[in-house]
């Protein structure tokens, strides 16, 4: 099993962020590229990030000889399955942009990405220079090599509509902060008759990385698995106590048990529902009526207490190389351009995305942060986040637990502390105890 020693990841970002008060073609080779010339194809994400790719490519390919092209991951790949398939079919292109941390431990043992350590001299020194020694170390595989490139982060946070929050007679520049608190609001927001929360209810294992996973990493202070993880480690106090609220949330019919419209039209950002958890790539989609005229919070993620800094789950997301990689030296310099300074900075101002830099607050200056006001406890809140848990069985884990919430939390149907141990004895099998 391929793991890291310290299973969860935390980013040591924020100590040192310090805040004061024409894309190309979607596919295809590059326009103008002169005939036999090598074309090297990177996976992207899909949407606004993928076009900012291929800005950041065509940038690259006015000044290089070797050329890229961008493509949004195919659709036969757009999962974690689809993307361990193509590597078994050793049908992957030179890079992609976004692997996640649950399935990066996978794709390292099963060859289908580069040593990182062994390739490139300077692999190493790279990340430390530009995210510091801690991520490099809690990212290194148990053979010690790194076959990842850590390469952005998005703490889930609490977004609130001041706007509503006040229709209920809440104050809005106090928002809850305890389980207590937050159910109390939810409580005369519905009586006011407004949608208290709207999250998805959607069981695919991920979904549960933006609704009861922050909480029981802000209970926990640890993740999922022991610190071998080669053991359960949810089936405590903090996991049950964090699903306990979710279960009361959808038993007094604050969120409720339908995810109709979720995806297409997010209630909160239209204005429809007080509270979402969610990270910064949601302040785009916020309506201008819902950012600027209702007003909106953004606070940390509840637990029993709050007391002291409250600890999230980070989305943080990599860059790696295929073994199939056609070119790995020009690869390896343009994961390097990439993830430079000036692209870092307009990664964070475009797509309201925080970039692992330590440099960050710096590259960007202290006028940005005034014009993006939503921003800043998010870029705070880095210095307080965990990952996933770096094991082969994570996605698993996360599957089972997602059974469990659906059967405890959302529909009540067997108690929280029977569904958490019927999951932690599945997991433990899963994970050789």
């Amino acid at each position: 099993m391929w793991i890291n020693r310290k299973s969860v990841a935390a980013v040591a970002v924020a100590g040192s962020l310090t805040i004061a008060g024409c894309s190309a073609e979607r596919g295809g080779a590059p326009a103008g590229q002169p005939a036999g010339a090598q074309t090297l194809t990177i996976w992207a994400p899909a949407g606004t990030e993928g076009d900012f790719v291929r800005k950041v490519v065509e940038k690259w390919n006015a000044g290089h000889e070797t050329k890229f092209v961008a493509q949004d991951l195919p659709a036969a790949t757009a999962s974690e399955d689809g993307i361990a398939a193509a590597v078994a079919a050793k049908s992957t292109p030179e890079l992609f942009i976004g692997a996640s941390t649950a399935q990066s431990p996978s794709l390292a043992e099963s060859g289908g990405v580069l040593n990182l350590s062994k390739e490139f001299p300077d692999a190493e020194s790279f990340v430390t220079q530009r995210s510091g020694q801690a991520i490099l170390d809690n990212y290194r595989a148990a053979d010690g090599s790194l076959y990842v490139v850590p390469w952005r982060t998005n703490p889930v946070m609490v977004f609130h509509n001041k706007a509503l929050l006040k229709k209920a007679g809440l104050d809005a520049e106090k928002p809850p902060a305890t389980y207590s608190e937050y159910l109390a609001a939810f409580k005369a927001l519905k009586v006011a008759g407004i949608a208290p929360i709207a999250q998805s209810i959607d069981q695919t294992w991920w979904h549960r990385n933006f609704d009861w996973y922050p909480t029981y990493l802000a209970a926990a202070k640890h993740g999922l698995l022991s610190e071998k993880v080669d053991a359960s480690a949810f089936n405590e106090q903090a996991g049950v106590e964090s699903m306990t609220f979710w279960r009361e949330v959808f038993a007094k019919g604050y969120n409720a048990r339908s995810s109709a419209g979720l995806d297409d039209t997010n209630p909160f950002n239209q204005g429809k529902s007080a509270f979402y958890f969610s990270g910064p790539w949601n302040i785009p989609s916020m309506t201008g009526p819902v950012a600027k005229q209702a007003g909106v919070g953004t606070v940390p993620v509840p637990d029993a207490k709050a007391t002291g800094p409250v600890t999230t789950y980070g989305d943080i997301k990599h860059v790696v190389i295929f073994a199939t990689a056609k070119n790995k030296s020009a690869s390896w310099e343009f994961v390097k351009f990439y993830l430079n300074a000036e692209n870092d900075a307009a990664f964070l101002s475009e797509m309201k995305q925080i970039p692992l830099r330590t440099t960050l607050a710096d590259d960007v200056g202290e006028a940005f942060f005034k014009d993006n006001p939503l921003l800043v406890p998010f870029v705070e809140q880095t210095g307080s986040v965990l990952d996933l848990d770096l094991s082969t069985k994570t996605i698993d884990v996360l599957t089972t637990l997602s059974t469990a919430y659906q059967s405890a939390a959302i529909y009540g149907r067997q108690p929280v502390a029977e569904a958490l141990k019927q999951a932690a004895d599945q997991v433990d099998q899963l994970v050789g105890k």
